[in-house]
């Protein structure tokens, strides 16, 4: 077999290998939305309240995107404590002495959602989030071992949001955050914060299989 026809297997086996992942993460849960408006490929979307967990990292925007989800995919693939329905167990054929639940040391796997999103404050910090399955209450999330994870309550938002595909670098977000603002600025629309990039795709994913957006939240 000559290289050329080993180099289209490669590139076949690639494609196909990517469009298997691609059709596992659609799979996965994504925080519940409501479409109030649609132009091209800019919604207007309406978010319930959900809850993340999230960590700040600092530096180059990919460096810290990569940090924050090592950190956090850590966490749901249980680097944590899970909670206790009781905090003790009682025997009282054991001398009605107290025993400590034993779940209380156990881990506990969280299933992977979509997407992860990063947004930047003024100070160059980066917040990464990967929002937890509607199952999960912050009273039955299991304790993250690191420090440096929260879990925290997101109130509803509204986002204009700007959908595509292709690389998902700086550049790309950036020429794409300014293309939504042009559109809120059409549109008179008010921003209320900084724009949100979302990622639904691991790093290898084909560019044109890759799906990113802009989400920019906007006055209520």
């Amino acid at each position: 077999m000559n290289r050329r026809v080993l180099s289209l297997s490669f590139i076949t086996a690639f494609i196909l290998f990517s469009t298997m992942e691609r059709k596992a993460m659609a799979k996965y849960e994504e925080p519940k939305y409501e479409v109030l408006e649609s132009n091209d490929n800019i919604e207007i979307r309406q978010y319930k309240d959900r809850i993340a967990a999230e960590v700040v990292t600092e530096g180059e925007q990919k460096r810290a995107l990569d940090e924050g989800f090592m950190i956090l995919s850590g966490y749901i693939l249980g680097k944590n404590i899970r909670k206790r329905n009781t905090d003790m167990t009682a025997s009282p054929e054991a001398n009605s002495s107290a025993t400590i639940d034993e779940s209380l040391y156990r881990s506990e796997s969280i299933p992977m959602t979509a997407p992860v999103t990063a947004f930047a404050s003024k100070d160059n910090k980066w917040t990464i989030r990967l929002f937890m399955p509607a199952k999960y209450s912050l009273e039955t999330l299991p304790t993250p071992d690191n420090e440096r994870i929260k879990l925290v309550q997101v109130a509803p938002e509204k986002f204009a949001v700007l959908k595509f595909s292709g690389f998902s670098s700086k550049e790309s977000f950036d020429k794409k955050a300014t293309a939504l603002r042009k559109f809120l600025a059409k549109n008179k629309i008010d921003a209320a914060g900084p724009e949100v990039d979302a990622y639904y795709d691991p790093p290898w994913t084909l560019p044109f299989l890759r799906s990113n957006e802009v989400m920019i939240p906007i006055s209520q």
